[in-house]
């Protein structure tokens, strides 16, 4: 009877440290997912910018001037286009 009773003790102890180790191995995992969902949305924001960068710099290659000798003038105009839209995209 002894025995037994300390056999149930031992078989509830090493179930609970089973489940245990499971929720310690799920926390883990998630953590781990987590940090590939946030690395992807970085990635996914660098490649957005790069789009509205490109489409900025052919906005104003198709009005036939070159981005790189914009003079204050433009760069405000592209600037405030920028804000009214929450974009890079050209008015």
């Amino acid at each position: 009877m002894k025995l037994l009773l300390q056999s149930k003790f031992l078989l509830g102890y090493v179930i609970l440290l089973a489940v245990i180790g499971c929720m310690v191995a799920v926390l883990v995992h998630e953590r781990k997912r987590i940090r590939e969902i946030k690395a992807e949305t970085t990635n996914i924001n660098l490649v957005r910018r790069g789009i509205n960068t490109a489409c900025c710099m052919t906005g104003f290659a198709t009005l036939g001037e070159c981005v790189a000798s914009l003079d204050k003038a433009d760069y405000q105009y592209c600037h405030k286009c920028r804000l009214d839209r929450g974009t890079t995209h050209l008015c």
